[in-house]
């Protein structure tokens, strides 16, 4: 049932709500407010463009129980309809609202996956399930962040559709509380709370997966093209062919490792990304994976063939085979796949640089101090 409908229920006296003699200390609105709150909602739907809290005031001050004035509540009343549509002109169709029966609170989901409440008044007895509607309020808002793509609509649907279930329940508790609620029952709806975070948690943790793998892709092309223009342009500078062919396999070996190590986390349920970061920066730093990979394996070709790094091909076994050339390649792969293993060689690396210079220093103080006593000696 929708709200549009309420107006033609309360002129025949079926109201959606059952009322008893619960005692709310209502007092009559001012004359004065609502002639201002009037000129409001002529605005909103002269704009198509109404909030939820403009038709929940609406919907509520119409009602005898929120509104002694009966000239005011039938004012109120002609307001529905209109404001019924102007809201959903700007935020889509109506497909679930929950209204309180004796507190002003109320929650609406729409088509277009748009959540909004009317939140209760405080007071002693609902610090516990304000809590709760805020933590339903970020997860709301997070939500429309993160997911509010074409791509993802059915995942933002449902849970948008979670979150209302929760608020709903939350504002029932506060419509019909006579006596405190239980740490039971609040500890259920924690739980609904928790369920639909991880829902939404792993729907991002998708999402931004399939971000980082396409700019990988975009990656791949790139580094795809700065081979080929430093392939094409190597041979002016007059080194070898066998050196340009082991450099362009080294950085393909780089790149094709970063992206085959991304493939095999992906795979295995092991990437970690920071879902938050929105898909800029997911596509941009999927563009830089195969880049590092590639810049891991020319530098590791470099370490090795400078002999800065202590490592060489095994035993010759395939003689007419270039080992060396494939150990570069594996090399270069391996520090690709492997960002850890590539970052302890450059530490060992420069350790070993920064041991040479210590012996070397040390050398140079102790032929030093030789020359200084030499003279002596002659003496």
């Amino acid at each position: 049932m929708s709200i549009a409908e309420w107006p033609d229920q309360h002129e025949q006296g079926h109201l959606p709500w059952r009322f008893d003699n619960y005692s709310t200390n209502i007092l009559p609105i001012n004359a004065a407010e609502s002639t201002e709150r009037f000129a409001d909602y002529d605005s909103a739907i002269a704009r198509n463009d109404a909030s939820f809290t403009q038709l929940a005031e609406a919907t509520f001050y119409s009602v005898e129980k929120f509104n002694l004035s009966a000239p005011l509540r039938s004012r109120y009343a002609k307001y529905i309809g209109p404001l019924t549509k102007a809201f959903e002109a700007k935020h889509g169709h109506i497909v679930h609202a929950f209204y309180c029966q004796h507190v002003l609170a109320a929650a609406v989901l729409t088509d277009r996956n748009e959540l909004y409440k009317v939140s209760p008044a405080s007071n002693a007895s609902t610090p516990p399930i304000a809590d709760l509607l805020f933590e339903c309020d970020r997860l709301n808002v997070e939500a429309d962040r993160i997911l509010r793509r074409a791509e993802s609509s059915g995942d933002l649907r449902a849970t948008k559709m979670l979150i209302y279930e929760v608020v709903a329940k939350l504002l029932g508790l506060v419509d019909d509380q006579v006596q405190p609620v239980s740490r039971e029952l609040l500890d259920l709806h924690r739980r609904e709370i928790t369920h639909a975070n991880d829902y939404y948690v792993r729907a991002a943790e998708r999402y931004a997966k399939f971000d980082y793998f396409l700019g990988m892709l975009f990656g791949i092309i790139v580094c795809l093209g700065l081979i080929a223009v430093g392939a094409k342009n190597w041979w002016p500078f007059g080194f070898a062919p066998d050196v340009g062919k082991a450099v362009v396999g080294c950085l393909a070996a780089g790149g094709i490792g970063a992206v085959v190590s991304v493939m095999s986390r992906m795979t295995f349920g092991e990437l970690s990304l920071d879902y938050e970061a929105g898909r800029c920066l997911l596509t941009l730093f999927g563009v830089f994976r195969p880049m590092i990979g590639m810049a891991f394996g020319a530098v590791m070709l470099v370490l090795c063939v400078s002999g800065i790094l202590p490592l060489s091909p095994m035993s010759d076994v395939y003689n007419n085979m270039p080992k060396e050339l494939f150990f570069y390649i594996f090399i270069s792969f391996a520090a690709g796949f492997s960002e850890r293993w590539a970052q302890d060689m450059l530490g060992r690396a420069a350790s070993q640089i920064g041991s040479q210079d210590e012996t070397r220093r040390s050398n140079k103080q102790t032929n030093n101090r030789h020359q200084s006593l030499i003279p002596r000696a002659r003496r």
